[in-house]
Order: C-alpha cells, then sequence, then structure tokens
C-alpha cells in the first residue's frame, strides 16, 4: 500500500519500509519528506548537474520542512506525525546526519561554487 502522504516531488523516492512485526501481506511503503530523501546527497552520490539536486537543496533548506536553527531535522514540520508520540524519527535533529550533510556539501559542492565564481568568460 502506498501512503496517501506520497506525493510527486522533484528529488528520488526511497521509500521507507516498514516490516516489523507484519505479515508480508499487511507491509508498507511510505515516502516522507526527511533524512531518507536526502540520503543520495549525504553520501555524494548526486552529480552536480542532476536535475533532482535543486529539488533536494530546496528541501534541506525549507524551514517548513527540514531546516531549523539547530540542523536538518529527521522528518518535515509539515508531516502530520512531527514531534508527536515517539519522537526518536519523528523530527528529532540527528548531530550524524547533520555531519553527513555538511560534509557532502563542503567537499563536493563548494568547490564547484568556487570554481564558478572564478570563471571569467
Amino acid at each position: 500500500m502506498i501512503s496517501a502522504s506520497t506525493k510527486k516531488v522533484g528529488y528520488p523516492k526511497h521509500p521507507a519500509v516498514s516490516l516489523l512485526n507484519t505479515p508480508p501481506d499487511d507491509s508498507y511503503h511510505e515516502c516522507n519528506r526527511g533524512y531518507l530523501s536526502l540520503f543520495p546527497l549525504f553520501l555524494s552520490l548526486v552529480d552536480p548537474s542532476s536535475p533532482h539536486l535543486g529539488a533536494m537543496l530546496d528541501l534541506m533548506s525549507d524551514p517548513e520542512h527540514l531546516w531549523s536553527p539547530y540542523g536538518i531535522r529527521s522528518l518535515s514540520l509539515s508531516h502530520p506525525d512531527f514531534g508527536k508520540g515517539e519522537d526518536y524519527w519523528k523530527g528529532a535533529i540527528w548531530m550524524p546526519m547533520n555531519y553527513m550533510a555538511l560534509s557532502a556539501l563542503h567537499e563536493v559542492f563548494a568547490p564547484l561554487i568556487l570554481l564558478a565564481s572564478s570563471y571569467v568568460p
């Protein structure tokens, strides 16, 4: 079953799969805006010319979704389950994930920005 929260957006889909304590017939896929959508970026797997890069950066920097004054949230602020119940993956800011994001941006994309800014036609 695909969740009703699944929407067509510009970044690649990496659905979270819940198979814990459920028979195979009851498994479900749910696409949410959160860390999982950004792992290709975090792992430096996104080519700087990828058409998905802009949407991923927009998602990461949008205060209505993942951006916060303290770091990138694990789940979008606009998600109905954000911060409710067991809060382990529902909005908490995880330092290792933020480090991965900064590392990828610094090591892969910052040199490209510097290169582009020094370009003289």
